[in-house]
């Protein structure tokens, strides 16, 4: 359970650094967010490449299948007995990477929250700016329902 949260931890982390044409308004940017903070870039940096090549890619040596063959006695009609592959996976949950990254997150979670004050106010003052009228006149909020059928296309 501990090893699937922080899974997904990395995940929806490194989402909000991410180019995705949905996320067009604001984007996080590492260097600012961690580069002033001992070791934050390069923890950000480490846990990226976790999430690369190990949580969504499976290109690193956290997870390993090594083949192996168990021999026989010398006496056995035959040398080999077996043939097999044991999985090894390095466990990501440690008191350490728990700490860093959850360093990383406050960070960036203290940036966003004063990111979306700062827009919050800006709005507000250009809102403020245009007669009743005109703010009725606009557009509802709306929230799309969920389309299964495409789950395969990016939003837009």
């Amino acid at each position: 359970l501990r090893e699937g949260l922080i899974v997904a931890a990395l995940v929806r982390f490194y989402k909000c650094f991410g180019s995705s044409a949905a996320r067009n308004t604001v984007r996080l940017e590492p260097t600012l967010l961690f580069g002033a903070h001992p070791n934050g870039l390069e923890n950000y940096k480490f846990y990226k490449n976790v999430r690369d090549k190990h949580v969504a890619h499976d290109e690193n040596s956290l997870s390993q299948a090594p083949i192996g063959a168990a021999l026989n006695k010398r006496e056995a009609p035959y040398k080999i007995a077996k043939v097999f592959s044991l999985a090894v996976n390095s466990g990501l949950v440690t008191q350490e990477n728990f700490s860093n990254l959850t360093l990383l997150v406050d960070l960036a979670e203290k940036w966003v929250h004063a990111e979306i004050e700062r827009i919050s106010k800006d709005v507000t003052t250009e809102l403020e700016a245009e007669s009743y009228d005109a703010l009725f006149a606009r557009d509802e909020l709306k929230i799309s329902p969920v389309d299964l059928a495409a789950v395969g296309k990016n939003r837009k």
